[in-house]
């Protein structure tokens, strides 16, 4: 935490955006330019918001804790008012959004340890107990060794959870974003990187690889009954590089890789007969290590579900799972909520819900983090030996 007196000799930093995804990037209904943007390019705003995120300051306080006389700070005070980023009591301004920083992230750490045994332990036990069940499906990869099958039914779990839990979907509802007067409507969110501190997600846990992840990425179109992939980026294979194209590329690509992928499947598949693009297509994915090649034979090195497959799993083992958790998920919505509350007084519901979401979905990593300890799944040496962990593609073009 920023002693409030050092803020004249040395400022306070932080990056804010328009969001509604699981990380601090504009995402989601904003404006090409939003209200957020703004404040990052100006250190004033960033410091006021700062300064007033724990309790409320007077204009004299915010002009002495910034050494920034009371005629320069008005406007900007103005600024953050009509924009309800900042909150008015009387003389005192204080902010409306949750600023996080390495205590915010502590903080869900502490807890999720507290409830390792009675949460997480209980996941972890629950998937390999009925390991064999969820072998018998049949699907691609169903015949993984245990310690590597379990990173993509895990991401698939948590995924699951987070469509399919009541309490989560009331939390991550659209209707809790902020309708804001730059016309977005969306959550702010916004890390405090002061002196250049790296901010560590897991909560500094042994800073041991898990400082940072890229959320599930899943096409998921319910109205059109089909999803064709998950992935999740964690641990070392969390950067943009690891990042497979079918689940993060442009459609396109997508379309494309997934119909190689398809074809990958089929026993008389050869590159002879695919055309240029999907040639280098072909030749990319076997140097990101999601197609094993093996003279003239290629595998695909991740899980495959046909939609059948998928909806078992769902059925058979992911909603009985979500049914024991949906108590405890609850219990820590509770206990998140109230940290929220204690810490940021004024920030608006819609902001601590959203953030109580985050919290909430973090369970997957530590779920994983967890079983990593345990020795129940393996780490991977680098991002491309990880890049295929957690990618699930979902096809009803081939018959596995």
């Amino acid at each position: 935490m920023k002693n409030e007196n050092s803020y004249v000799h040395s400022p306070g930093k932080m990056r804010v955006s328009a969001s509604r995804g699981m990380n601090v990037n504009a995402s989601g209904d904003v404006p090409q330019i939003p209200d957020t943007d703004k404040i990052n390019d100006s250190l004033i705003k960033q410091n006021l918001c700062l300064l007033c995120s724990k309790e409320g300051k007077t204009i004299d306080e915010l002009a002495e804790l910034t050494g920034v006389p009371k005629s320069y700070i008005e406007s900007d005070l103005d600024w953050l008012t009509e924009r309800d980023l900042l909150l008015r009591d009387g003389k005192r301004y204080q902010t409306s959004f949750i600023i996080m920083n390495q205590k915010y992230f502590e903080y869900r750490k502490e807890i999720y340890t507290k409830h390792r045994d009675s949460f997480n332990n209980k996941i972890i036990e629950y998937l390999w107990r009925n390991e064999h069940i969820i072998r018998k499906i049949g699907f691609y990869g169903s015949d993984f060794p245990t310690e590597r099958l379990m990173w993509a039914i895990i991401t698939m779990f948590v995924s699951y959870t987070s469509r399919n839990s009541e309490l989560l979907l009331r939390l991550k509802s659209s209707d809790n974003r902020e309708i804001h007067t730059d016309g977005g409507k969306y959550h702010v969110m916004a890390l405090d990187i002061s002196n250049s501190h790296k901010i560590d997600i897991s909560g500094s846990y042994d800073n041991s690889g898990w400082e940072d992840f890229y959320g599930i990425v899943c096409d998921n179109f319910p109205d059109k009954g089909f999803e064709r992939y998950y992935w999740l980026g964690a641990y070392n294979f969390a950067s943009q590089e690891a990042r497979p194209k079918i689940a993060c590329g442009d459609k396109d690509t997508q379309a494309q890789l997934y119909k190689l992928y398809c074809d990958i499947l089929k026993e008389d598949f050869s590159p002879a007969v695919t055309s240029v693009d999907e040639k280098e297509k072909l030749a990319e994915a076997i140097e990101d290590g999601l197609v094993l090649r093996d003279g003239d034979s290629y595998k695909l090195n991740f899980v495959i579900f046909t939609q059948e497959q998928l909806t078992r799993l769902q059925n058979d083992i992911f909603a009985p799972l979500l049914a024991l958790i949906a108590p405890k998920l609850d219990e820590l919505a509770k206990q998140f909520g109230k940290i929220h509350r204690s810490d940021f007084p004024k920030a608006k519901q819609g902001n601590i819900d959203h953030h109580t979401y985050l919290d909430l979905w973090m369970f997957g990593i530590f779920t994983l983090i967890f079983a990593a300890e345990a020795n129940k799944i393996l780490l991977p040496q680098d991002s491309r030996e990880g890049t295929p962990l957690t990618l699930v593609v979902v096809t009803k073009c081939v018959m596995l």
